[in-house]
């Protein structure tokens, strides 16, 4: 599964940074929550290597990865241009809004901004997202204590100490209600030196 996620296009140190990532965060556990064909969003892609991971695995998705980071989007379009049914978009997160889709997901994406915005985020998903679809989440919690800790100053040191906005316990799920998705938390395997929760569901009534 691993060959999945890593490009071989990408430079060595490129690669190293996709094995790490894949040892420390529990994607295929991420990619089981959400739909096996339609439209996939992966917003907050960064370098794509799980928009090429969730194409990988079915053929029947098509995936558009996007970020507000050009030079990263650029990357992500050449490395992983043999996979044909996975797209880069590069978006202005204030002004851009979601298409159609099936599924959307976004991995670490929201303890980066701010509440106003990420609020902004959920409602334009809630409008976009197909009739009983999937949004799924994954977020650093809060316990235990020190891999909280250990997160928190990976993210400064990769950030150069940008502000922080982690969830404290039951927030995400009051924020996807106040758009109206209904999400409940699931359970993760295996042991990972940060503390990772997925939150997964529909929209309220699907």
């Amino acid at each position: 599964m691993l060959n999945d996620f890593c490009p071989p296009g990408a430079g060595l140190k490129s690669r190293l940074l996709a094995r790490i990532r894949w040892a420390i965060c529990p994607f295929p556990q991420i990619e089981t929550a959400l739909p096996r064909e339609g439209l996939i969003l992966d917003i907050g892609c960064g370098f794509g290597f799980f928009s090429r991971y969730l194409a990988r695995r079915s053929p029947n998705r098509r995936v558009l990865g996007v970020d507000s980071d050009p030079g990263r989007i650029r990357l992500a379009s050449y490395w992983h241009r043999d996979v044909p049914n996975l797209d880069f978009q590069a978006v202005d997160g204030a002004l851009w809004y979601p298409p159609q889709a099936g599924g959307i997901v976004m991995v670490d994406l929201l303890h980066h901004m701010d509440p106003m915005s990420r609020q902004a985020l959920m409602s334009r998903c809630a409008a976009s997202i197909r009739p009983g679809g999937t949004l799924a989440i994954k977020e650093i919690g809060r316990r235990p204590a020190w891999k909280y800790g250990w997160n928190y100053l990976h993210d400064l040191a990769m950030t150069r100490g940008a502000r922080l906005y982690f969830f404290s316990q039951g927030e995400l799920p009051q924020l996807a209600a106040r758009a109206g998705f209904n999400l409940g938390r699931r359970e993760l395997s295996g042991a990972y030196p940060y503390p990772h929760e997925l939150w997964v569901g529909t929209l309220a009534g699907d």
